[in-house]
């Protein structure tokens, strides 16, 4: 029942961006004329542009979501254990997500620990998916303000966080979150956090 909940909500959710998708090359669409075959103001086609690779990108995070859930439940997903420098994927995360917060215009920022090379023993694909739903879930639920990154080395570990200035989520459902499928709906949240 959980899981047909989760699977509704995420279609329900994959609509947007997918409508997003339609408006974006519409508006390409209209920018060429047809006539001509010249393309018109390269500002507005790269800021087009922009949003549609941003709206894809997040729909594509959404798919792997699926496709890792599907993949877990059949028990096929390899994982590949192994030292991993934290710098490069953070900055990646950092440059995309940069734009994407622009487009909702929010601030999105990257802090690391000064000086230090950090790494850890991850699955460097599964912890970057973990980075990413967790990002996305924080603009998505961030109306003003932004999202920050935040990698701190700590003596035996990297401690991994991820601040935004959303409503939060009501204390008595905090354990919730945790459990397999659960969502949380708009009228739970609320600013303590």
């Amino acid at each position: 029942s959980a899981k047909s909940r989760f699977l509704a909500a995420v279609s329900h959710d994959l609509r947007q961006p997918m409508h997003a998708v339609s408006l974006y090359v519409a508006s390409l669409d209209r920018m060429v004329d047809t006539k001509t075959t010249r393309w018109l103001p390269i500002p507005e086609l790269k800021s087009q542009i922009q949003k549609l690779s941003a709206t894809v990108s997040y729909m594509n995070e959404m798919f792997e979501t699926l496709l890792d859930m599907s993949r877990l439940d059949a028990g096929v997903t390899p994982v590949d254990i192994k030292s991993i420098e934290l710098h490069p994927m953070l900055k990646r995360l950092e440059q995309e997500y940069s734009v994407v917060a622009a487009e909702l215009q929010l601030s999105f920022h990257l802090k690391i620990s000064q000086g230090d090379t950090l790494y850890v023993m991850a699955d460097a694909n599964a912890l970057e998916r973990l980075l990413r739903n967790l990002i996305s879930n924080a603009l998505k639920n961030t109306q003003s303000g932004g999202v920050r990154l935040h990698a701190l080395k700590r003596p035996q570990a990297v401690e991994i966080r991820i601040v935004d200035t959303g409503v939060g989520i009501a204390r008595e459902l905090r354990e919730k979150v945790f459990q397999e499928f659960f969502q949380i709906h708009p009228d739970d949240k609320r600013s303590e956090r």
